[in-house]
This record gives structure tokens, sequence and C-alpha cells, in this order.
């Protein structure tokens, strides 16, 4: 019995510990999605890196990627919040790196009309954090957005 009382209290620790790391990836996300530099820009380590890769049937896949400073500029531009649903913590799943990293994906759909046509729009995010004293700094972001016809 004492045994069991020991798994149940390090599964509940477990599971305390991944919800706070999807917690910090939706707060990333938000910061993301708000398009506002000085949100955003806190969250990037020196080495962040995204990059999005657009799957388009028929014709194939398309990967942009973009130093930090060139999407900064864009969110800039922009100025105003991103139009694209924002995951939910049941949509979204941590994968521990090492001992102060880890990765966050997660999946959101829409409906949109391209070409007069209609489609169904999936996308899937990932990305990697590694902690910087009492933080975690985003690494690496990367999108993968799915067509599907309706």
């Amino acid at each position: 019995m004492k045994h069991l009382l020991w798994i149940v209290v390090l599964l509940s620790a477990f599971a305390q510990a991944g919800d706070e790391k999807i917690a910090i990836y939706l707060d990333f996300e938000k910061a993301y999605m708000s398009n506002n530099v000085s949100s955003f820009s806190p969250w990037l380590g020196k080495e962040y890196k995204i990059s999005q890769t657009l799957h388009i049937p028929g014709m194939g896949a398309d990967t942009r990627s973009v130093s930090k400073r060139q999407l900064l500029a864009s969110m800039k531009a922009v100025g105003k919040p991103s139009s694209m649903p924002h995951s939910a913590p049941e949509n979204t799943v941590i994968e521990s790196v090492g001992g102060n990293s880890f990765c966050a994906s997660s999946t959101t759909l829409k409906k949109t009309i391209v070409g007069g046509d209609k489609y169904e729009e999936k996308e899937v995010r990932n990305v990697c954090f590694s902690q910087n004293g009492s933080k975690y700094l985003a690494t690496s972001h990367n999108i993968d957005v799915y067509y599907r016809a309706l």
C-alpha cells in the first residue's frame, strides 16, 4: 500500500509539471498571436527560429523560414491580433527534451475558402523551450498548415 501511495504522488507531480508546461506554451502562443512585439519578444531565446510549411493538396509543400528580426518587424507592421484559432489545453502535448527543455505541440482546425473552394485548415504548431533562469524561452517554432478540400 505504501508503494502505491508513492506511485500516486509521483504521477500527480508529473501531471502538475505537464500542466505548468502547457500553461507556459499557451501563454507563449497568446503573445505570438497578439502580434504585439513588446508582449512577444521577451519569450524569444537568442537562437529562436521560426518556419512555416504550407501543405497544399495536389501541389506539394512550401517551407518558409524567417529570422527573429524579420518576424518581429512583420508583427509590428501587422499590429493587430491573428484571427487563427488558439490552441486548447486538451489539444496540447508536452514532450520533455532534457533537464531544462521541453517541446509543446498543438493542433487547431478551422474552415476557410481558398480560390472560391471550401477547405479545412489544420495547423500543427510545435515550439521548443529552454529554461533560462526562472523562465522558459522559445528556441524553435515550427508551424505546419494542411489543407483538405471539403
